[in-house]
């Protein structure tokens, strides 16, 4: 473990009410480390350099007051915020210098992120005046915006929290300290508000080099073992580029591996430069496109394991909307279908209010039949003759030009004879009142060991409420009255197919009332 010291060169306590202070690092590890200096005061924090090789800052102190002056350090290729950290407390004016005596008090608490997006570490620190030679324990409690509280980390002795939130939203995480030793529920406590904003990321994983003895440019091997490439936030559309929104920001990733000196970026659009980040020692920049259109994305990495740079390129398309897509086309029935017959769909759609459908039928490949765009997704086809069916559906946002973003086929064949399998849903309550626990459960006959997925649509938009599991039954409390629509998927665990057969069903939530006696 590398360990580094925080030297100032004039002593604490100043009498002055201004000064100026070098602040020297001394590492007493082997290993190269980067450093970012931070200032404490008054509960907030002031960045005074990010993270460089450099070990000395000048920092210029001009009011009075209890400072306290934090070095966070980490080793030259580390992904996490920092790997070392350390304090020292200085005091400017004569007043301040008995604040140091009290007991222990919370002095400051703050988020250190400028930025703070889902995906990415988001760090705390506590500062404390306290008792020389006693312990501090401290225990972090995240506040969601609707109340609900979650407890980060239990009582330790580290001041500072680093976490990754999933879910973007505004929240309140309170601090909770108290000595080691003290029989009190807490010594003192703080609470800081923070907004985590959605961030999209774009990743560079594919590199090349130029060749100097043949004159030829080659992929070369990545040493960066990588999981899923892109996020959540990516939409599948017709050019089978990334797509993002305008005006949200992006985190622009090279996933290259370790033994790296520097980075270079270059953002593109129609062939011109609009943003650049040159010589770097991070592998990541934020960008926010402000216009529609195709981007491109150029990294250079300058390996310190040879001379060379290598290049990495990463194209996107940036839109007002995100395009829609497919996420299930439910078919009447799985086993056989019957000329004369009522075949029907459902189009299951990620944004269900802003998604147009159309539809095309083909019989054994000639073209009978096209319902142009809709908002309705049910689709209703009586076959007039045995063959094979090809049916096309047809998605876009309400605000595309395109002719489609995501076109899926359904093929099946229509004959004589159907087998009907017998699915079935049933609710354990006849009537439904908010406030109050149902269970729904899911039958079949057939197979002995089937998987069921689960989805419940709320407000006209469909939620996945499980995936496909051996559990037959789910159970909600619905805390507002209104419609409800409850659609079960079934299949055999061996099957191949999305879905062998479904059941779907709709109730009506009732509002509570008291019964007074």
């Amino acid at each position: 473990m590398n360990e580094f010291n925080i030297k100032i060169e004039e002593f604490s306590p100043q009498k002055k009410d201004r000064i100026k202070l070098l602040i020297t690092i001394e590492n007493e590890g082997n290993e190269e480390l980067l450093y970012k200096v931070l200032i404490g005061h008054n509960g907030k924090w002031s960045l005074i350099r990010d993270y460089s090789l450099e070990n000395k800052v000048i920092w210029e102190g001009d009011l009075k007051g209890h400072y306290m002056v934090m070095v966070q350090a980490k080793e030259k290729y580390s992904n996490k915020p920092f790997d070392y950290t350390e304090r020292i407390e200085y005091v400017i004016g004569q007043e301040e210098n008995k604040e140091i005596e009290r007991d222990l008090e919370i002095t400051s608490f703050a988020c250190l992120n400028e930025k703070k997006i889902t995906g990415e570490y988001i760090t705390f620190e506590v500062a404390t005046i306290q008792k020389p030679f006693r312990s501090v324990l401290y225990k972090f409690i995240k506040i969601s915006e609707d109340g609900d509280m979650e407890i980060i980390r239990d009582y330790s002795e580290d001041n500072y929290l680093s976490y990754i939130e999933k879910l973007p939203g505004k929240y309140k995480l309170l601090a909770i300290v108290k000595y080691s030793d003290s029989d009190r529920e807490f010594d003192d406590r703080a609470v800081v508000s923070y907004e985590v904003k959605p961030c999209d990321k774009v990743f560079i994983h594919n590199f090349t080099k130029f060749n100097k003895e043949t004159n030829e440019v080659e992929e070369i091997e990545n040493l960066y073992n990588s999981g899923v490439i892109g996020s959540e936030e990516r939409y599948r559309d017709i050019a089978n580029k990334p797509t993002y929104l305008r005006d949200k920001l992006l985190l622009i990733e090279a996933q290259y591996g370790e033994g790296i000196e520097e980075f270079s970026f270059l953002v593109k659009k129609d062939g011109k430069v609009i943003h650049s980040d040159r010589n770097i020692l991070r592998n990541y920049i934020y960008f926010t496109p402000n216009e529609n259109g195709n981007y491109v994305i150029e990294t250079r990495v300058k390996d310190n394991r040879s001379e060379e740079c290598v290049e990495g390129i990463a194209e996107f398309r940036v839109l007002d909307y995100r395009p829609a897509s497919i996420e299930y086309v439910l078919k009447s029935a799985s086993s056989g279908y019957i000329v004369g017959k009522n075949i029907c769909f459902e189009t299951i759609t990620d944004r269900n209010n802003e998604t147009l459908c159309k539809y095309k039928v083909f019989i054994d490949g000639n073209f009978v039949e096209e319902v142009e765009y809709d908002y309705n997704k049910q689709f209703v086809f009586v076959p007039r003759c045995a063959g094979k069916y090809s049916f096309h559906f047809l998605v876009k946002n309400e605000m595309s030009t395109a002719e489609y973003d995501e076109l899926k086929v359904v093929q099946l064949f229509v004959q004589e004879e159907v087998n009907i399998e017998n699915i079935r849903i049933v609710c354990d309550k006849e009537t439904i009142v908010e406030g109050d626990p149902v269970t729904f459960f899911a039958e079949c006959d057939g197979e002995a060991s089937p998987l069921y997925e689960f989805y419940m649509m709320t407000k006209g938009e469909w939620r996945k409420v499980q995936g496909y599991s051996r559990k037959n039954y789910y159970t909600f409390i619905p805390f507002k009255a209104d419609v409800y629509r409850f659609l079960m998927l079934c299949k055999n665990p061996k099957s191949d197919n999305e879905y062998d057969a479904f059941s779907q069903c709709e109730f009506k939530v009732e509002k509570y009332r008291e019964v007074c006696v």
